[in-house]
C-alpha cells in the first residue's frame, strides 16, 4: 500500500473536518520522515515507503484510533473540570481581604484563565493552532515551571487569607 491510499482510508475515517487536514499532514509528514530513514538505511524509494506504511499499522484501526482520540466527550469532561477549578480560584482571590494577595491571586488566575481558554479553543478550531499548553495537563518545559510557580502564589494566598494589613 502506497502513502496516499494510506492517507485516504485514514482520511475516511475522521469527522472533524477543523482537525482532519492537520492530522492528515501530520500523518503524512511521520511517513515522509520514516521514508528517509530507510532510504538513507539503503531501501529504493518504492520499498522505503512501503515500509513506512507498513509500519504505521492498519489504516483502519489509526483513523478510529483518531475519532476516539477526537470525540467530544473527554473535551466536555475536561472543560468542565477546569471550570470548576477556576471557579474555586476565583472564589477564593475574592475572599482575599489583603490588597496584595487579591492583587497577585487575581493576576495568577487571570494566566491560568487565559491558557485554558486559547488551549480549549484552540482544540476545538475556534482559535489558531499556536504552540500552548494546558496548565497542569501538558507536561515538560518551562511552561510547567510558570504554571507551578502561579500555583504556588495561589496556594500561598489561600494559607494566609485570615491575615489582614490592609483592606482592599
Amino acid at each position: 500500500m502506497n502513502m496516499h491510499s494510506y492517507i485516504e482510508i485514514v482520511s475516511e475515517q475522521i469527522r472533524c473536518r477543523r482537525a482532519k487536514q492537520m492530522i492528515l499532514e501530520e500523518l503524512e509528514g511521520h511517513i515522509e520522515d520514516q521514508k528517509l530513514d530507510y532510504m538513507a538505511d539503503g531501501m529504493n524509494a518504492a520499498e522505503a515507503e512501503e515500509e513506512a506504511v507498513r509500519q504505521m499499522g492498519d489504516p483502519v484501526e489509526t483513523g478510529m484510533y483518531m475519532l476516539r482520540y477526537l470525540g467530544s466527550f473527554p473535551v466536555v469532561v475536561l472543560t468542565l473540570l477546569v471550570g470548576v477549578f477556576l471557579a474555586l480560584l476565583i472564589r477564593t482571590v475574592l475572599g482575599q481581604r489583603n490588597r496584595l494577595g487579591f492583587l497577585l491571586g487575581l493576576a495568577a488566575v487571570l494566566f491560568l484563565s487565559v491558557q485554558v481558554v486559547w488551549y480549549i479553543g484552540m482544540n476545538a478550531g475556534v482559535f489558531p493552532v499556536t504552540e500552548a499548553y494546558m496548565p497542569f495537563y501538558t507536561q515538560g518545559g518551562a511552561n510547567l515551571c510558570v504554571t507551578y510557580f502561579y500555583a504556588g502564589i495561589l496556594l500561598s494566598i489561600y494559607r494566609n487569607s485570615s491575615v489582614v494589613k490592609n483592606e482592599r
